[in-house]
């Protein structure tokens, strides 16, 4: 799990970390939000071998 507090978008490399192709879901919304539901939130998912983007407030699983 990765969480990027902050309100500026990070591309955050786990190329080494991981070590190899892993797949990922990012969860982000503005802090104000009530979040009534995942459909209330942003959500990205895909696969990759190094770069993750993570938006602003977002919070992120990577698995492999």
């Amino acid at each position: 799990m990765v969480v990027n507090l902050s309100s500026d978008a990070l591309d955050a490399d786990f190329a080494q970390t991981l070590g190899g192709a892993f797949s990922y879901d990012v969860y982000s919304a503005a802090p104000s939000l009530q979040v009534a539901g995942l459909q209330s939130v942003g959500h990205g998912a895909g696969s990759s071998s190094g770069t993750v983007a993570l938006p602003g407030f977002s919070i992120g699983v990577l698995l492999r």
